[in-house]
């Protein structure tokens, strides 16, 4: 049976999953905050994982790292970024180096990082999504 604990301080913090009695995430999500912990943005910038518990599951959420919140820096040193408008745009740990969005707010293309082992490339095209594999080798779409 599986077991879940949430915790909340205003927004949520972290989660704890227990499967067969085995922790195997132990999550905090960080947001920018100011000097009394009071969330300044919803966004969501990086989560920590326990570093013991890696090992434990192989396709779990991996920690992302320190979190950098300084102000000039918590939107660029990172996992997760975004654009102006608070959409994001750039998600280290799944090598995605930038989403582009249409101008009615939804997403037209996600591209990988150069060094990423995944090479998938997503293109949104009039109600439907497409993916190029090792950048246009092979092409499937899916209707939406």
């Amino acid at each position: 049976m599986k077991k879940i604990n949430i915790y909340w301080n205003k927004r949520l913090l972290y989660i704890r999953y227990n499967r067969a009695s085995e922790k195997f995430d132990d999550l905090e999500y960080h947001y920018q905050t100011d000097s009394d912990g009071n969330l300044l943005r919803n966004r969501l910038y990086s989560v920590s994982d326990d570093p013991n518990l890696a090992s434990v599951m192989e396709d779990d959420i991996e920690d992302m790292g320190a979190f950098i919140s300084a102000v000039n820096q918590i939107n660029t040193d990172n996992n997760y970024s975004y654009d102006a408008e608070g959409r994001l745009v750039k998600d280290r740990q799944e090598e995605i180096d930038t989403i582009i969005w249409t101008v009615s707010g939804k997403v037209k293309e996600i591209r990988r990082t150069f060094e990423s082992t995944k090479k998938n490339r997503w293109i949104y095209e009039r109600f439907l999504w497409c993916r190029e594999r090792d950048i246009g080798n092979w092409r499937g779409c899916i209707r939406c």
